[in-house]
């Protein structure tokens, strides 16, 4: 019986395909890269870096752990994608739709995410360094432990968001909507607050003028 057993746990194994639990299935960026519509599609992994992008439909797509590097992104649809540990620096992203993305420690340094919807987006400890976020609406986004040094938040709607222990050293957060926001054990010495004044060094969890 116990033999038995193991053959069968053998063929159940070997009937597995290895892109199912190592990598992006071929045929989903081929239908990417041709179409530009694909979503729901799996690429994880999926080496995209330097792709043109612009208004692809990528809905509820598993893009984790996948290179989007320096990719035009602008006005995509990504809405509920997963994207957790992906590199998206130097990616441009301008009014692109994130609505409720999944970007836990993604890489987003450098990114171009002028007037991106991230409304509900998971962004814990994601790198958003020198990240432009300028007219973004990040309301009810979860940015805890997120990096975001020299980020440009200007008129960013962070209404409800979450930015607890976050790195908002040098950001600029002129006139962001920071109602309701959390910013319990934030850094913000040196940033720029809404008011266009900075805070001062040792500055954490509110700002000290």
């Amino acid at each position: 019986m116990l033999k038995q057993l193991s053959r069968l746990i053998v063929c159940i194994i070997l009937l597995v395909p290895v892109h199912s639990v190592s990598g992006f299935q071929p045929e989903d960026l081929d239908k990417l890269l041709n179409s530009k519509q694909c979503p729901g599609c799996n690429l994880l992994k999926a080496q995209l870096r330097e792709s043109e992008l612009n208004k692809a439909d990528l809905k509820r797509a598993i893009l984790s752990d996948a290179d989007l590097s320096w990719s035009q992104l602008n006005y995509a649809d990504m809405e509920d994608a997963v994207l957790e540990n992906t590199n998206l620096s130097w990616s441009q992203l301008r009014a692109a739709n994130l609505k409720g993305v999944y970007l836990k420690n993604a890489d987003l340094q450098l990114a171009d995410l002028e007037a991106a919807d991230l409304q509900s987006a998971y962004l814990v400890q994601a790198n958003l360094s020198w990240c432009n976020l300028r007219e973004a609406h990040l309301k009810s986004a979860n940015l805890n432990q997120a990096k975001l040094h020299k980020a440009n938040l200007q008129e960013a709607n962070l209404e409800r968001a979450n930015f607890k222990d976050a790195d908002l050293q040098n950001a600029n957060l002129t006139g962001a909507n920071i109602r309701h926001t959390f910013f319990n054990g934030a850094k913000l010495s040196s940033a720029i607050w809404v008011d266009g004044k900075k805070c001062k060094e040792g500055s954490i969890g509110h700002c000290i003028q």
